[in-house]
Formats: C-alpha cells, sequence, structure tokens
C-alpha cells in the first residue's frame, strides 16, 4: 500500500502521535530514522555526521523532514505545488 505525500494525509495518519510531547516525538523521530538508515545510534556519532544539515533553518528542517519520512515509508513522488497546503501554524511543531 502505498502512501500519499500530501500534508493532509500525513495529518490524518499520524494523530495516535499526538499524546507525545514535542520531545518525545523528536527522540522517536531520530531513533527511527537512524534505525531505518542503518546508521549509528549513538548520538554524538549522528551529530557529527548531521553537521551538514546545521545550514538549514528550523523551518527548512521542518519542510524536509516529513518530505523524506514519507518517502522512507514508502510513499510516492512527491505533491505537485498545486497540491501543497499551508499549514504553517497549524498545530504543534514537531
Amino acid at each position: 500500500m502505498a502512501i500519499i505525500c500530501t500534508p493532509s494525509e500525513l495529518a490524518e495518519l499520524s494523530k495516535c502521535f499526538t499524546c507525545l510531547t514535542a520531545a518525545q516525538r523528536s527522540a522517536a523521530q531520530t531513533y527511527a530514522l537512524a534505525v531505518m538508515a542503518g546508521v549509528s545510534l549513538d548520538p554524538a556519532v549522528l551529530m557529527e555526521e548531521a553537521k551538514c544539515f546545521f545550514c538549514l533553518t528550523p523551518k527548512q528542517l521542518k519542510m524536509v523532514q516529513p518530505y523524506l519520512m514519507c518517502l522512507i515509508a514508502g510513499g510516492v513522488a512527491p505533491p505537485s505545488p498545486g497540491e501543497c497546503e499551508n499549514v504553517e501554524g497549524e498545530g504543534e511543531p514537531i
């Protein structure tokens, strides 16, 4: 079953995680991504290997992460610009 990588679909599929705090969600995401990528789970190693992403703003990171996670989960090609919704300001940031 393919996952459609649109903001509304991802929001619907992630409802069961709303009980977690932002810190818990971030830790769980980082762990899951490291496991899926098959890299070290050592935080110091992950920080060293991720240093090239420090040039991105927090907003840019928040825009890129759901897209990458959707693709890792087997999602299909990115949505066209007409399918993207402006969800800025909705809900608590991940």
